[in-house]
């Protein structure tokens, strides 16, 4: 499994292991799907996306501390929500191009996924700024930002909340 995953960034051939490899293996084939071209592109429109939100979310947050006084972990409450928003907009229509299917689940499992995404957003700026005063919050936040969109965000954008139906 390792072997084929890697085996995609070695030559022009790997795309026909990897191929091969879901063959044999049918059960990677999910986990494997994702570096294909056209999967590829989803994972930079949903880092492109992921870019816009976080320009609003963070301009929000910025604006609620330094204008409004609220503390970073509430103000990144708010500021998520507001991304949360544009990001969805973005991912159903752009990224995954799942407007067809039901707007009502495509939401609730994206609440589901932001929530989890929201926690770790304020754990990361809890530990890394406010508990240790190792880094200033807006680099915390930028730092834990990119590590939840990467590990957290796309997989389970694509593979929960727009996966297309069959």
């Amino acid at each position: 499994m390792v072997r084929g995953f890697l085996s995609v960034n070695i030559g022009p051939h790997a795309l026909v292991k990897l191929q091969a490899q879901e063959k044999m293996h049918p059960n990677n084939g999910r986990f494997l799907r994702w570096v294909r071209a056209d999967e590829a592109g989803k994972f930079f429109r949903h880092q492109a996306a992921s870019t816009i939100t976080t320009l609003v979310d963070f301009s929000a947050m910025i604006l609620l501390v330094e204008v409004v006084l609220l503390s970073p972990e509430v103000a990144i409450g708010v500021s998520v929500a507001l991304g949360g928003l544009t990001n969805f907009l973005l991912n159903r229509r752009w990224t995954f191009g799942t407007r067809q299917q039901n707007i009502w689940i495509q939401g609730l499992r994206y609440a589901a996924v932001s929530g989890g995404s929201l926690l770790w957003n304020m754990l990361g700026v809890h530990v890394l700024s406010t508990q240790n005063r190792l880094l200033p919050y807006v680099t915390a936040r930028t730092l834990t930002a990119i590590v939840v969109s990467i590990v957290w965000n796309f997989p389970l954008h694509r593979f929960f909340v727009f996966y297309p139906s069959r």
